[in-house]
């Protein structure tokens, strides 16, 4: 930190040259995807999940189960939340969790633009001893700060809950 004296203007020798700073921008998608299963889901104040990609509709105790959801933005938003995934079992216990920013961080829900499409990968760490049997995914958005879930709303606006079920029903087995 450099001193000057009270007073005194300050003179390009008072200040540190930085070098020069490059802002990235990254890609925003307009084109619709084509997801394996296709939804028509809104979010409030935010978008709606347009489908999702899910490596078949069975999952293994101890392995990995991937799946991409498929965001469009409606509105844009000051606000940095993030997806939670949750896969939970018969009983509603959660087996298994992704909570990220989109992208892994790399496309927060603050830089989405209206209109855009945004593919949101998460990968979820099945525990050895997850009981087999019928699971279900679901998923939504929250503020990271407050914990307050963003609702989902219905076709004419009326909120339907805070996470959305997947209509998809997830097979978790056990390694034999």
């Amino acid at each position: 930190r450099l001193a000057v004296e009270p007073g005194r203007p300050r003179q390009a020798e008072d200040f540190v040259p930085l070098r020069p700073v490059q802002v990235v921008g990254r890609k925003h998608v307009m084109a619709a995807p084509q997801p394996q299963v296709p939804l028509e889901a809104s979010l409030a104040r935010v978008g709606r999940l347009v489908g999702y990609d899910q490596d078949a509709g069975r999952a293994q105790a101890g392995q990995a189960l991937p799946l991409t959801l498929h965001w469009q933005a409606t509105e844009t938003t000051g606000d940095r939340l993030k997806v939670f995934v949750h896969l939970l079992d018969r009983q509603g216990n959660i087996v298994a969790q992704s909570d990220a920013e989109p992208g892994g961080g790399a496309y927060p829900t603050s830089s989405w633009l209206p209109g855009e499409y945004v593919a949101d990968r998460h990968v979820l760490a099945i525990p050895p001893d997850a009981v087999a049997g019928p699971a279900t995914l679901v998923v939504g958005l929250y503020d990271p700060a407050s914990r307050q879930r963003v609702p989902w709303v219905g076709a004419t606006g009326e909120v339907v809950g805070d996470q959305l079920p997947l209509p998809e029903p997830v097979d978790l087995g056990r390694l034999q």
